[in-house]
């Protein structure tokens, strides 16, 4: 199926990234067709389907993955177990996950966080917002982050810039240069998650 781009109305940018994102958009986009009845181009949607239904559309093992249970809006984001936001990603609106919290090198979040468990930011991450979690806090070389943090365990280094205050309950640790937090490194190696891609 091929889109015209001056026939497109669109505030922001679109990015289609993998097959299934192509999917929902169909979806979503056969859905407004169906809305507005406009039973023309519903036909000429199906027509251009059946044309191309020689490709294949290959599924990767690179995928978003929504569980059940999950909100998914223009502000928030909110997902009842763990979160995996892979390297370079950007996510605008609030996000709120029921289990930990993983964040990949330099991805950018423009909301605020709030966690149910762990919080683990990669290098060179930003986030334009608060941070709350019930559990510990790791972050690592060269983040930027512009609100207050709030956890049971705070664990940073020199070079992370925090525009607003730090609250660890049990304690805040601040790692000297060049300790990149070896112990955290290995548990999340053991656990599986540095040989994960992002899942969003």
């Amino acid at each position: 199926m091929e889109l015209d781009p001056n026939a497109i109305d669109s505030r922001g940018r679109i990015n289609i990234r993998n097959p299934i994102s192509v999917i929902v958009y169909l979806l979503l986009y056969l859905l407004e067709l169906l809305r507005r009845d406009d039973s023309k181009e519903v036909e000429n949607f199906f027509k251009e389907i059946e044309e191309g239904e020689e490709e294949k559309i290959l599924i990767s093992r690179n995928f978003t993955y929504f569980p059940r249970g999950s909100t998914i809006g223009s502000e928030k984001i909110e997902i009842p177990g763990d979160m995996n936001i892979g390297h370079d990603c950007q996510i605008v609106g609030d996000l709120k996950v029921g289990g930990s919290l993983d964040i990949e090198s330099e991805a950018q979040i423009f909301g605020d966080i709030d966690t149910g468990s762990d919080i683990f930011l990669g290098e060179n991450t930003v986030i334009n917002g608060n941070i709350r979690s019930l559990g510990d806090i790791v972050i690592h070389h060269a983040a930027r982050i512009s609100g207050d943090v709030r956890a049971r365990n705070i664990n940073t280094t020199p070079d992370t810039i925090i525009d607003g205050t730090l609250k660890g309950e049990e304690g805040i640790r601040i790692n000297p240069d060049g300790d990149t937090g070896i112990e955290d490194r290995m548990e999340r190696f053991e656990k599986g998650v540095d040989e994960m891609e992002g899942i969003i």
